[in-house]
């Protein structure tokens, strides 16, 4: 999804396209998914009784809670903001199609899939990677002009809302991060729900700060803050598992070492080990210590001083059971 909005709406990425938002978008999406689809036939017929391999897709996404619990209009936005995000890659590797949704929203120009591509589309992956870092609050918006990916899906996503309810102290070191552990539980549980009972792998769930050249090194090791994402997070999917049964495998932390992040370069680090970009030395933090002790025996905490934000604000708890709505699936 990033290499497709960054791509070929915002124009940011390579091929810097944003001439044309509002079409650009479905037709490279719509093509990755036959070429996945293609990927994961050809394996299945040649080399998977020999092999015994298996074939998933990583999505990015977000999870979203309704910018006003008592707003009809707000809690069914929440159902486009997933639609336009996670189902528009899921539904159809699932279903073999589109959601209703888009269907609905975008209109002719959504490309569509024939018979035989919804076919072949159809249950083409065995495990599903999840890509996720943030939450977002959903909005009701029927203003939208000009027609383009963003605006098609009427919603307003806030992001300002998180500092005032939160505090600064909440916002991570990119713009677009905020704390939010409980979203990747509700996110695993509708995924189970929406999509059926498949293993999941965390491809990616980390954290960044922003670089500051005045700290020392010890000052630049010392991320208790990172500490405390990860085992929000961690306790997060341990929820998930022991109260819904969903099917964690496991769990890659973004990222090992300080790294080129996207458009903000090395402004933003989100490594578990620091790099001196000098000279290239590397230094662990004090949560790859935290995490390697993790890996080999510690649960998460659930005395956490998170609990506050996992619990999440009314609005999610008060919202949940309509965020789970969804409707029968058809072709």
């Amino acid at each position: 999804m990033v290499h497709v909005m960054r791509g070929y709406d915002e124009g940011l990425h390579a091929p810097g396209r944003s001439g044309d938002s509002a079409t650009e978008p479905y037709i490279v999406t719509h093509n990755l998914l036959l070429a996945h689809a293609a990927a994961y036939r050809l394996y299945e017929k040649k080399y998977k009784a020999e092999q015994q391999g298996a074939i998933g897709i990583t999505v990015v996404t977000f999870w979203f809670i309704p910018y006003n619990p008592d707003d009809t209009a707000d809690v069914d936005s929440v159902q486009r903001s997933l639609d336009f995000n996670y189902g528009w890659y899921l539904d159809p590797l699932t279903y073999g199609r589109y959601p209703r949704n888009m269907v609905d929203l975008v209109g002719s120009r959504l490309p569509t899939f024939t018979e035989e591509e919804s076919h072949l589309l159809k249950n083409t992956y065995d495990f599903i990677g999840l890509n996720y870092y943030t939450t977002y609050y959903s909005k009701n918006n029927t203003e939208f002009d000009p027609a383009s990916y963003y605006m098609n899906k009427q919603v307003g996503t806030k992001m300002v809302v998180f500092i005032y309810l939160f505090g600064f102290i909440w916002q991570m070191g990119s713009f677009w991060q905020f704390l939010y552990p409980d979203g990747l539980r509700l996110l695993l549980e509708y995924t189970k729900e929406t999509y059926g009972d498949h293993d999941i792998y965390i491809t990616e769930n980390g954290m960044g700060t922003q670089e500051d050249p005045k700290l020392t090194l010890a000052e630049a090791r010392a991320d208790t803050m990172r500490v405390n994402f990860y085992n929000a997070h961690l306790a997060s999917i341990r929820q998930a598992m022991i109260e819904k049964e969903v099917k964690v495998r496991g769990f890659f932390a973004w990222s090992y070492a300080d790294n080129y992040e996207w458009n903000d370069g090395y402004s933003v680090r989100f490594g578990l080990n620091y790099v001196n970009y000098t000279d290239l030395s590397r230094h662990p933090k004090h949560s790859a210590c935290w995490y390697t002790n993790f890996c080999r025996r510690d649960p998460p905490r659930e005395d956490n001083n998170l609990k506050m934000i996992t619990a999440g604000p009314a609005s999610a708890a008060g919202g949940r059971k309509s965020l789970l709505r969804r409707p029968a699936a058809t072709v």
